[in-house]
């Protein structure tokens, strides 16, 4: 077989290419173009991922906030105790 059958032009920068190749390693563009459900597929699987991130950062940054929240809360009860109890030694 001769060279020339195995090549073929670039539809987007006419550079010499496999005649099977599906990306040009030249200008990088895909050659078969996907269907429109692939593209959709693609793009709602993206903007699920963006969704899944948002949600799992709110999330975490709300668990943060009650944990912090709640160790603030039992120092201050535990402070408070151990100020009433100093106290009331003082008084008694």
């Amino acid at each position: 077989m001769p060279v020339d059958e195995l090549k073929k032009a670039c539809p987007y920068c006419k550079e010499s290419i496999h005649a099977d190749a599906k990306k040009c390693r030249h200008c990088g563009e895909f050659l078969e173009k996907r269907s429109k459900v692939e593209r959709a597929v693609k793009k709602a699987i993206g903007y699920l991922g963006i969704a899944t991130a948002i949600l799992s950062l709110f999330y975490g940054l709300r668990e943060g906030y009650y944990f912090i929240k709640a160790h603030s809360e039992k120092r201050q009860a535990l402070a408070h105790r151990a100020c009433a109890g100093s106290v009331s030694r003082r008084f008694s």
